[in-house]
């Protein structure tokens, strides 16, 4: 998700784990495949259980690295429908609460 802090340009990076009703954002300055590979494994630091299955956009920051460490994991990886916000709203509803707490400070 892209963020802007006056002429700064953030990008958030953000999960939610529904089952155990577990959400979690990360702000950065630059996305890539590496960022994303830390995000999904300091999980594993923080929730004490496994990850199973995860599902992502089609953004290429979900490429390479990340990539890898889900299939080393041997760790499902399902993708949004591209162009189909829909297919989870509940990180979309997440994304919106955090785009307008930005927008408001």
């Amino acid at each position: 998700m892209h963020l802007k802090y006056g002429q700064i340009k953030l990008y958030a990076k953000t999960r939610i784990d529904r089952v155990i009703r577990y959400v979690y954002a990360k702000i950065y300055e630059e996305l890539n495949s590496v960022i994303s590979r830390e995000l999904i494994s300091e999980k594993k630091e923080k929730v004490p259980f496994n990850i199973k299955a995860i599902q992502t956009d089609n953004g290429l920051e979900c490429k390479k690295h990340f990539d890898e460490y889900v299939e080393d994991k041997k760790i499902i990886h399902y993708f949004n429908y591209p162009q189909k916000p829909k297919s989870d709203v509940y990180i979309e509803r997440f994304n919106r609460t955090i785009q307008e707490f930005f927008n408001n400070i």
